[in-house]
């Protein structure tokens, strides 16, 4: 697992370059900043001795597999760890699970050759609750790429579900009942930020 080398840096390191590659939720899509660039300032807040670079490619509408060719670029910027994040787009669009599996299995692929670590990660809870029986299940499959690669998993739609109040209701997410709104965005990013150190340690 690459991640424990990710650990190893944050121990020993006095520099570390964390990406994110994503959809819109890792963009940053309508919201004064997105879930990712919010985990990156809190992970900076806490390891105040070291310095942070991070580099966002999170695309509006972006699925798993139009990302893979955006791998490369990522390489580029020599991360020490990548946050990966897709689900709702493939689930929009109806990319099957068996091919949604193999396009996560491709992004870790390609990170993980360059011994670059990664984290793959779920998405937000949605308001409809069709939508979000079928994006359980792509979820799901993120769990199963996890277990299969060797990759570690944080459910950041069991962290809102779990943290979120009554007085939340209606404040964390946008009109259109699936990306987040700023106070959404901050949900994830503390629920990214507790996983990763609890991974860390």
């Amino acid at each position: 697992m690459q991640f424990k080398s990710f650990a190893l840096k944050v121990a020993n390191e006095p520099d570390l370059t964390i990406a994110g590659l994503g959809d819109s939720l890792t963009d940053g899509w309508m919201v004064q900043q997105g879930f990712f660039d919010r985990f990156i300032d809190l992970f900076q807040e806490h390891y105040t001795d070291k310095q942070i670079r991070s580099a966002n490619f999170g695309v509006p509408g972006s699925t798993a597999g139009e990302a893979i060719s955006r791998v490369p670029a990522i390489v580029a910027q020599t991360p020490d760890l990548v946050v990966v994040q897709f689900g709702l787009n493939d689930c929009n669009v109806g990319v099957d699970l068996d091919s949604y599996l193999q396009h996560l299995s491709l992004i870790v692929a390609g990170l993980d050759k360059k011994f670059i670590a990664s984290v793959l990660v779920t998405s937000c809870q949605v308001n409809d609750p069709f939508f979000l029986n079928r994006v359980d299940a792509y979820y799901e499959m993120i769990m199963t790429a996890g277990n299969r690669l060797d990759v570690p998993v944080i459910r950041l739609d069991r962290y809102w579900q779990h943290h979120a109040t009554e007085e939340d209701a209606g404040k964390l997410l946008q009109a259109d009942g699936v990306h987040p709104t700023d106070a959404g965005h901050a949900l994830m990013a503390k629920g990214l930020f507790e996983g990763i150190l609890k991974l860390i340690n």
